[in-house]
C-alpha cells in the first residue's frame, strides 16, 4: 500500500487513472516505445512529431539502440525503448543454456546503457532489468513475460511519480504568470499544466523556447501543452531574455537529464544562458528530478554527450547553413547549470533547495 509523505497529501486522491484520458498522443505508453507479440518494438519517431505519425520498428535490441542513438525518441523516451529492448534479450535468452543467457543479457545491458552517456536512465533502467531478467531465469519463470510486466509498471510509476511532481510545480505558479520552458521536460511538464488546470489556474501563458537542431520545445512540448489547451507561444532559443525584460517571464521550469550531488543541473544545451538571464532579472529557476545522482559530486564527474557537429548545419534534415567547405559545426547536446543558479529541484516528494537535495534520498520512499 502506497504511503504519502504531508506534502503529497495536499494532491490526494489521485484521479482515476492519473488522468490516463488527458494525456496527450505523444506520452501515451503505447505510443512511446510499444513491445508488440513476436519481439518486435515500435517506437514513436520524434523527430518528425508532430507532422507525421509514424514508428520505428525494431527487430533486435542493438535495432532499438541504433534508434536511440539516432533520436528517434528523446528526452524521457529512452528509458522505455530501454525497457522493450532488454525484454527483446529476455525473448532470445530463455531457449538458452544458462551462461549463454547471461552473456546474451549482459551483451544486452552493456549495449543500451551506452546509447546516451549523459543522461542516466539508459543505465538504470538496463541494469535494472537485467537483474529483474536475471531473477526470473532463476526462478525457472519466463523471463520476457516478466519484463514486459515489469514495461508497464515503469510505465504506471512513471506517470504516478509525475502526477506530484506536476503538482508541486503548478504550486509554484500564479494565475496569469508566464512560464518559460526549455526542451521537453516528458511527462513533469504534461502534469504541470494538467495540474494548472485542476487548481483553476487557466490563464497561465506559456512560453517554449524551440531547441535547436532537433526542436523539441517546438515539436513536443508545445505540442502538448497547446493540446492539455493552454495558450502557448514559441519562441527561439535567443528570446528568453528579451522576453524577461519585458516582464513577459515569472518563472523557467526545465527538465534535468542529471542532477549533481552540489545541485548543478545538467540538461539540454542553452538552459544555462536562460538560467543565468533568469537570476538576472530576479526570476526563479526550478528543474525537474528525482534527486541527485549519487555518482556525480560535482559537474566534473558528468559525461557531456558531444553529438555530431553537422547535426547543426541541418534543421529537421533540411540543410539550413552554408556549404563552404571550411564551415563546421559544433554540438554538445547539453549544458550544466551551476547550483547558485538552481531556486529549487522539484521532486515527487516535494521542492528542495539546491544545498538540501541531500534530504531527498534520507526521506525515503514513499509511492
Amino acid at each position: 500500500m502506497a504511503q504519502y509523505n504531508e506534502a503529497q497529501k495536499k494532491f490526494l486522491p489521485i484521479p482515476d487513472d492519473v488522468y490516463e484520458d488527458r494525456i496527450p498522443f505523444l506520452l501515451r505508453p503505447e505510443n512511446v516505445a510499444r513491445y508488440e507479440d513476436g519481439g518486435t518494438v515500435y517506437i514513436l519517431d520524434r523527430r518528425c512529431y508532430p507532422h507525421e505519425r509514424r514508428f520505428e520498428r525494431c527487430d533486435t535490441y542493438d535495432d532499438v539502440a541504433r534508434a536511440i542513438e539516432k533520436m528517434v525518441t528523446q528526452s524521457g523516451g529512452p528509458a522505455f525503448a530501454v525497457a522493450c529492448g532488454m525484454t527483446q534479450a529476455a525473448r532470445l535468452a530463455k531457449d538458452l543454456a544458462p551462461d549463454r543467457a547471461a552473456a546474451l543479457l549482459e551483451d544486452a545491458r552493456a549495449r543500451l546503457a551506452r546509447t546516451r552517456p549523459t543522461n542516466n536512465n539508459v543505465r538504470y533502467i538496463s541494469s535494472e532489468f537485467l537483474h529483474y531478467a536475471r531473477e526470473a531465469l532463476e526462478a525457472g519463470k519466463d523471463p520476457e513475460t516478466v519484463l514486459r510486466e515489469r514495461t508497464a509498471e515503469l510505465y504506471r510509476r512513471d506517470h504516478l511519480i509525475n502526477y506530484f511532481v506536476g503538482n508541486f510545480a503548478a504550486s509554484l505558479v500564479e494565475n496569469g504568470q508566464g512560464v518559460l520552458t526549455h526542451c521537453f521536460a516528458e511527462a513533469s511538464i504534461v502534469y504541470t499544466y494538467l495540474a494548472l488546470e485542476s487548481q483553476g489556474k487557466t490563464d497561465v501563458k506559456a512560453f517554449c523556447c524551440e531547441t535547436r537542431p532537433y526542436l523539441q520545445g517546438a515539436r513536443l512540448t508545445s505540442d502538448c501543452i497547446s493540446e492539455i489547451g493552454f495558450d502557448t507561444t514559441l519562441i527561439t532559443d535567443g528570446m528568453p531574455g528579451y522576453l524577461m525584460s519585458r516582464g513577459k517571464i515569472d518563472i523557467f521550469f526545465a527538465g534535468a537529464d542529471r542532477i549533481t550531488e552540489k545541485g548543478d543541473v545538467i540538461n539540454k544545451v542553452g538552459t544555462f544562458p536562460s538560467a543565468v538571464l533568469a537570476n538576472y532579472y530576479h526570476l526563479p529557476f526550478y528543474a525537474y528530478g528525482l534527486g541527485a545522482d549519487p555518482g556525480s559530486k560535482t559537474a566534473e564527474d558528468v559525461e557531456i554527450e558531444l553529438r555530431d557537429g553537422n547535426e547543426v548545419l541541418y534543421c529537421l534534415s533540411h540543410r539550413t547553413a552554408s556549404r563552404n567547405e571550411k564551415l563546421h559545426g559544433f554540438y554538445p547536446a547539453f549544458d550544466c547549470t551551476p547550483a547558485e543558479f538552481v531556486t529549487g529541484i522539484v521532486t515527487d516528494k516535494g521542492i528542495y533547495p539546491p544545498e538540501r537535495l541531500g534530504e531527498y534520498v534520507r526521506d525515503g520512499a514513499i509511492i
